[in-house]
């Protein structure tokens, strides 16, 4: 994926979809968004598994990059909120404040790293490392409202010199999502992947068809193209009508070739000569349009 970047209000614009459209064309994964952080701190792990976290780095970090799959399907699902995920940096000059200290005062192994060793530079810029959010480290809530009420009851025998000492010994707790927080309008469309969705889709050979019937074509798409050449600036749910309403003509004005089987208002079922029937859904159209403008 390659600057320059897209907010999804322009990505909209560009692709002549509408906002529920475009969240459908991601959640279908036909568009991959990467996410623009706001300056907010990230660690770095040379190795990650459940009993061996080695710590490497820590920095902070603006501007645009990859985020794991689930994130960015919840995001486009509406979801917002404070989330765990590992991420891929897309701009190195977006790194700063960087440091190869432990930044936990907690002694190791803890509940974040089993051990630290320090990186570098290099390692850093060059994506080597497995990037997090930066975990928030604070003293036990509970266990610091425990001591409190021991402290502080009448019939206390803690003395100051042990009460303070007991406090150091509250242990950790340690939040991943604390510096996830994430929001929809946070998404960012690569001008990549727009000219990625805007292409032509690929036509499979119907390999059941006879040798003289062979062929690349794929027939709703041409019902499509069909329309969208007699309609020129057609829009998805005008052109859907249209199908619908060519079910009901004698003899059919676009669906020459007989491929549609059944149409309602959300989903449609089509069959050529040699293909099973499948399946096509009316949220798709747009997108699918989009692609087959290029042909026109």
């Amino acid at each position: 994926m390659k600057a320059p970047w897209y907010t999804l209000e322009e990505t909209q614009h560009k692709l002549e979809l509408t906002q529920s459209e475009l969240f459908y064309a991601i959640e279908q994964k036909e568009l991959m968004p990467i996410l623009f952080s706001p300056l907010r701190p990230f660690l770095g792990f040379s190795a990650f598994t459940a009993d061996h976290r080695v710590g490497c780095v820590h920095f902070s970090y603006q501007g645009p990059l990859k985020a794991d799959q689930a994130l960015l399907q919840k995001l486009a699902k509406g979801h917002q909120g404070s989330f765990y995920s590992r991420y891929h940096l897309l701009d190195t000059d977006g790194i700063s404040n960087v440091g190869y200290s432990n930044p936990f005062e907690s002694e190791m192994p803890n509940a974040v790293v089993t051990d630290w060793i320090p990186g570098n530079r290099d390692e850093t810029e060059n994506d080597t490392y497995i990037v997090v959010a930066m975990p928030n480290e604070t003293r036990s809530v509970a266990s610091a409202v425990r001591l409190a009420a021991e402290l502080f009851a009448k019939d206390s025998a803690v003395s100051s010199e042990e009460g303070l000492k007991r406090i150091s010994n509250i242990p950790y707790d340690y939040n991943w999502r604390h510096n996830g927080k994430w929001v929809a309008s946070d998404m960012r469309i690569a001008s990549s992947e727009i000219d990625r969705f805007q292409s032509p889709p690929e036509e499979t050979i119907v390999e059941n068809a006879p040798d003289s019937s062979r062929q690349r074509t794929n027939l709703l798409h041409e019902l499509f193209l069909r329309i969208m050449k007699e309609h020129q600036g057609i829009k998805a749910r005008e052109l859907w009508q249209l199908i619908r309403d060519n079910e009901e003509s004698i003899p059919p004005r676009y669906d020459k070739d007989s491929i549609i089987t059944s149409i309602n208002a959300s989903e449609l079922l089509w069959q050529s000569n040699f293909t099973t029937e499948q399946y096509f859904d009316k949220k798709s159209l747009s997108s699918r349009m989009s692609k087959l403008k290029k042909r026109l």
